[in-house]
């Protein structure tokens, strides 16, 4: 599908893909482990490195969360 839509040869597409130029897998550029960590830190912490500006008291509440 790409060589045609890309008017590129196998080689020159395999070597995009080995430059990592395309793929069909995505790559983030933090590690999933990582990005996992700081959405489970807790609010609080957001709130004091500044990622966050306000926390409302009932936000579980309005979240559906609260039980």
């Amino acid at each position: 599908m790409l060589q045609g839509l890309l008017g590129l040869s196998d080689d020159e597409l395999a070597e995009l893909r080995e430059a990592k130029a395309i793929g069909d897998t995505p790559e983030f550029a933090v590690p999933v482990e990582l990005m996992q960590a700081m959405v489970q830190w807790p609010l609080t912490s957001y709130l004091q490195m500044g990622a966050l500006a306000a926390l409302e008291p009932d936000y579980r509440q309005q979240l559906g969360m609260e039980g």
